[in-house]
C-alpha cells in the first residue's frame, strides 16, 4: 500500500538541518519516545521533559533508527531554529487564512486527515514569544475551536506530526501524515500574519492587566503604530512603552 513518507534525510532538507525530530509511536499523536527517566534522558520510551530535547541528542545512530521505525513529529521552537505551525483542522478555516494571507503558499505545507499545517520560522532579531507554547483558535460568532498557533514558547514545548500512520487509519483506508509543499518554511516577522477577523486567538492563561495609566504617560500614536497591534494589545503597548521595555518585553499573547 502506498505512504506519503519521504526518505529522512528528505525532511532535514526541507525543515533545516538543524531541526529537531521526535519519534512518535505508530497511530498516536504522543508523547514522543524521548525524555527523562528517572532522571536520564533516554530515547526509546515516552519520558519527562521532551521539549528539551536537543539536536545533538538525535543525531545518534539509535535515535535515527527510531525516527525511520516510527512517525515523525517535528518540535516546534528555538530548539529547531524558531519554528512555528499554524495548525487549521477545517478548510473553511483555511480558506479565511489563505485570503488574508496569500503569500502562505510558498512555505512548507503538511496535513493529517484534514485541515493543514504551515510552518514559518520566526525572524530572529528579537525575544522569542515566550509566554505561551500554543494559541488556541477559535471562530469568534461561535467560539468554535479551529486551529492552533504553536510556537513552543515558555518551557513548555510543542510538536507537529510530519510523518506516519494517523491514529483513524484503517486497513481499508490508510490516512498518513504527508508534506503537501515541498518548500522550506518562510521566515516571517511580527505582523506579518494578518489574521482574519472571524479569528480569535486566546492562550491558556489570561495576560497580567497592566497598570492604570493616565494620558500624561501614554506613548504617541507614532510609537503605537510601530507596535503592531497583531502582537500587543493598546493597553500593552502603552505599559511597554511607559517602562521603556519594548524592545525586552517577551512576546505575549498574539504574534
Amino acid at each position: 500500500m502506498k505512504t506519503w513518507r519521504l526518505e529522512l534525510w528528505k525532511y532535514y532538507e526541507l525543515f533545516g538541518k538543524e531541526t529537531v525530530f521526535l519519534p512518535i509511536k505508530p497511530k498516536t499523536k504522543g508523547p514522543p519516545l524521548v525524555g527523562l527517566i528517572n532522571g536520564k534522558w533516554q530515547a526509546g520510551k515516552a519520558g519527562k521533559e521532551w521539549q528539551k530535547t536537543t539536536f545533538a541528542q538525535t543525531q545518534t545512530e539509535a535515535y535515527q533508527r527510531l525516527l525511520a521505525n516510527n512517525s515523525i513529529g517535528v518540535l516546534l521552537g528555538p530548539a529547531s531554529g524558531r519554528l512555528a505551525d499554524l495548525d487549521l483542522d477545517t478548510f473553511p478555516a483555511v480558506d479565511l487564512f489563505v485570503a488574508a494571507n496569500p503569500w502562505v503558499k510558498d512555505t512548507i505545507q503538511s496535513a493529517g486527515q484534514r485541515g493543514r499545517h504551515y510552518f514559518f520560522r520566526l525572524d530572529g532579531d528579537g525575544d522569542y514569544p515566550a509566554a505561551q507554547a500554543v494559541y488556541t483558535i477559535k471562530l469568534a460568532k461561535t467560539g468554535e475551536k479551529v486551529g492552533e498557533w504553536r510556537v513552543g514558547g515558555s518551557g513548555l514545548g510543542a510538536q507537529t506530526l510530519i510523518a506516519g500512520e494517523h491514529k483513524n487509519s484503517t486497513p481499508q483506508k490508510r490516512i498518513d501524515y504527508k508534506i503537501l509543499e515541498e518548500n522550506q518554511p518562510l521566515v516571517i516577522v511580527p505582523g506579518q500574519i494578518k489574521w482574519p477577523k472571524e479569528f480569535v486567538l486566546t492562550a491558556k492563561e489570561a495576560a497580567p492587566k497592566p497598570a492604570k495609566l493616565t494620558q500624561a504617560h501614554a506613548p504617541s500614536q507614532e510609537v503605537l503604530q510601530r507596535i503592531s497591534p497583531l502582537i500587543w494589545t493598546r493597553s500593552q503597548a502603552q505599559s511597554a512603552a511607559r517602562a521603556g521595555t519594548i524592545r525586552r518585553l517577551k512576546w505575549p499573547v498574539v504574534w
